[in-house]
């Protein structure tokens, strides 16, 4: 449900020993099968194009996050080591 959320795009899971299932861009179970059991799911599924956040951008935000945090990071180990007070 959550890559479905993620890519805004329809899912449909065929599993041997799991769920099979149709799941749409917003993350609902429209159909789903038996578990452990023979069945058959027949979905409808329309093309969807919307476009999310993360196609879009993928892991961009995630990166510049690390990126200052490893700056800050290395900014305090600096003035920590040269024994000045941070200014401020």
């Amino acid at each position: 449900m959550f890559r479905a959320i993620e890519c805004r795009k329809p899912l449909l899971i065929a599993a041997n020993t799991g769920f099979s299932a149709w799941i749409d861009g917003d993350g609902r179970i429209q159909q789903q099968g038996p578990r452990r059991a023979t069945g058959i799911v027949v979905a409808d599924v329309c093309r969807d194009l919307r476009q999310s956040p993360y196609v879009s951008y993928g892991d961009l935000p995630s990166g510049i996050c690390l990126v200052l945090c490893l700056g800050l990071a290395v900014a305090g180990l600096t003035v920590r080591r040269s024994g000045t007070p941070p200014q401020g």
